[in-house]
């Protein structure tokens, strides 16, 4: 999330650059604060399967956000990269996928 100041360029990444603009002086509480929020810092707790979409197009979470999310996770993980997807990833095409991915999982137990 510190990334917030330089990657994305859309809400709510703006409304976070905009409100540093105007307090610079707030610029590592903000920071300090957004840790708190962010995904890769709880990665390494999760050891259940995970899927993943990424949108190679995605400009709320850049994709390299994601692989690197990807590399922090605690268990398997099946990535599914879509290179003319935005923030909705593979949307309906990654649909069959994830139905798959969650069948297969309750007919293994």
């Amino acid at each position: 999330m510190r990334d917030v100041l330089v990657l994305g360029s859309s809400y709510p990444y703006e409304e976070v650059r905009d409100y540093v603009r105007v307090q610079p002086w707030a610029r590592e509480r903000v920071l300090t604060c957004l840790d708190h929020f962010d995904t890769i810092n709880f990665a390494p707790r999760v050891a259940c399967p995970v899927l993943m979409s990424v949108g190679l197009n995605d400009d709320v979470c850049p994709p390299h956000t994601a692989y690197a999310l990807r590399r922090r996770l605690g268990g398997p993980v099946e990535l599914h990269a879509y290179p003319d997807g935005a923030h909705e990833g593979g949307g309906y095409r990654h649909d069959v996928i994830r139905e798959r991915w969650v069948r297969d999982r309750a007919d293994a137990r």
